[in-house]
């Protein structure tokens, strides 16, 4: 039996969990987590990346400053931890290797520390999660230490079926339809699958604005630089969808943290993890889980 004073408390308590929600809520209508995201070397790499592939010139200066920032946060042992301060990870390590992109003369020698370092600790088999090793893969073939025909292909085939595309990649769908634009362009399918995969290209472009365009065109994807950095990255790669990308460039530029004296610091934040159902099968690439909880492997 209810009594009056247990309605009056459940009222009271409902009352104040939508004064809190609401506090959390931003002019711009969106409900943020409240708690400022640390600088981790997730988003640093991802923004790095993202202008070192789509405005290397117009972002030669924040390029510089991600690169010095990550060449501060290296650890004494050679690898990086997913926020600076902590125990060496292989995730981050790996992904580190953007410097050697962006700085591979004077980032020569921290570089093959973090490789070094990963070798020691087992290398990427030595990671659990196949989509973060996936990932790491993806980057050493940016910086050429992979062959791209030996990479597990992104099945841009699926975009013609969107019911299953989104069932499989759940949140990461944006993520993955890029990804498939950026291989489509660079290992164009032959065979039987050159012309399917000619027909999902721009279902697949249309898949990454639609997830765009949801969240207010603001330039990034769930607000998470990490995220928008993998998205601009293969956008820019597959030659596609120039207004999203210019988008996250310039989202990017603002996002920079800075000290407390307002100076940028080089660094970016990635957003609270997301965990969605795993579905994706480990025969084929599924950076969902990597993109969104990156679950990093000591």
């Amino acid at each position: 039996m209810t009594t009056p004073l247990l309605v009056d408390e459940v009222s009271d308590a409902i009352d104040a969990a939508a004064d809190t929600l609401f506090a959390a809520q931003r002019p711009d209508g969106v409900f943020d987590h409240g708690v400022p995201a640390p600088a981790s070397t997730l988003g640093t790499v991802g923004a790095v990346g993202a202008l070192h592939f789509g405005d290397p010139e117009g972002s030669a200066d924040l390029i510089a400053q991600g690169a010095s920032w990550l060449a501060r946060t290296q650890g004494e042992d050679g690898g990086w931890s997913m926020v600076p301060g902590q125990a060496s990870e292989t995730g981050p390590t790996a992904l580190a290797t953007v410097l050697h992109l962006v700085a591979p003369r004077t980032a020569a020698d921290r570089v093959r520390a973090g490789r070094e370092w990963t070798r020691r600790h087992g290398g990427l088999e030595a990671i659990p999660n196949p989509e973060v090793v996936a990932w790491c893969r993806q980057f050493f073939a940016y910086a050429g230490w992979l062959d791209a025909r030996d990479m597990r292909r992104f099945p841009i085939e699926l975009a013609l079926l969107p019911g299953l595309h989104r069932r499989l990649f759940d949140v990461g769908t944006p993520i993955v339809s890029a990804s498939a634009l950026a291989e489509a362009r660079h290992r164009p399918p032959a065979g039987f699958r050159r012309l399917p995969a000619r027909w999902a290209g721009p279902r697949a472009l249309s898949v990454v604005r639609q997830v765009y365009q949801h969240q207010g065109a603001t330039g990034s994807w769930f607000e998470d630089a990490w995220v928008t950095g993998l998205i601009a990255t293969e956008l820019a790669r597959a030659e596609v969808g120039r207004d999203m990308m210019e988008g996250a460039v310039r989202w990017l530029r603002v996002r920079e943290n800075t000290d407390e004296q307002g100076v940028p610091e080089g660094s970016w934040s990635t957003g609270p993890p997301i965990r969605p159902r795993p579905c994706m099968p480990r025969a084929v690439w599924s950076p969902r889980a990597t993109a969104t909880n990156p679950g990093w492997s000591r």
